[in-house]
């Protein structure tokens, strides 16, 4: 319910009453994640969008039931697992969930119909009361790059005036989001990078490239809105 900074630490205060204090802490939750940023100074520009992924049967005997690693075409096909590929995806700014069945239908068939025809051939015909569907949230930002990197003292003083921080040292906080329908190719890259830097060791990125997705491009923004 509440998060400080305390001598070099981060306190969180939990709902329960208790409170709990680490070395650093990640405020990463996807399409939720702006809420979690009210009190650190940043106000990026979330869009969200939603989208389907379909769960399609492997069959056996074809090349794609041997698929062992996943394949991109515009769409994307992933390796069978329990018997199910997944393909995907839908995208939309219209709200809906699995309850909605011409809605989930219509998302099987778009995702159908992303596959090349000879990979049609291999899956057979599908039948839709077959198939499985997930319906999630993306967050993303406007100038497409996703958000990952420290939460300086000085955000976290402008949005609290009871920080007591320097400007240009790190508060402990740390975010990553805004990854919006690359999530499985960025997230672990980034999840790295976040890691080492936590720990202080060389970050594996380009410097150009880091400073790209780090999260003060959203800061100064905010700024200039408040001057």
């Amino acid at each position: 319910t509440g998060m400080a900074p305390d001598n070099g630490m981060i306190r969180l205060a939990t709902e329960d009453g208790s409170e709990l204090v680490f070395d650093a802490v990640v405020l990463s939750s996807g399409a939720d994640l702006q809420p979690l940023l009210a009190g650190t100074g940043l106000t990026p520009p979330f869009g969200i969008s939603f989208g389907q992924v379909s769960h399609v049967p492997a069959q056996a005997g074809s090349s794609n039931a041997q698929l062992a690693t996943g394949v991109s075409f515009g769409g994307y096909l992933t390796p069978a697992l329990d018997g199910f590929h997944d393909l995907g995806a839908t995208f939309t700014h219209d709200p809906f969930d699995e309850s909605d069945a011409a809605a989930v239908a219509a998302g099987h068939a778009h995702n159908l119909g992303l596959l090349p025809a000879s990979w049609q051939r291999q899956l057979g015909a599908q039948d839709e009361d077959g198939l499985g569907a997930r319906i999630g949230r993306r967050a993303s930002l406007p100038d497409r790059r996703p958000l990952a990197g420290p939460v300086t003292g000085g955000m976290l003083a402008d949005a609290n005036a009871d920080a007591k921080l320097d400007a240009n040292v790190d508060s402990g906080v740390w975010v990553l989001g805004g990854l919006g329908a690359r999530g499985f190719t960025l997230a672990p890259l980034l999840g790295e990078i976040l890691a080492a830097e936590i720990m202080q060791r060389p970050a594996p990125l380009p410097r150009d490239q880091r400073l790209g997705v780090g999260p003060a491009r959203y800061a100064t923004i905010a700024q200039g809105r408040r001057d």
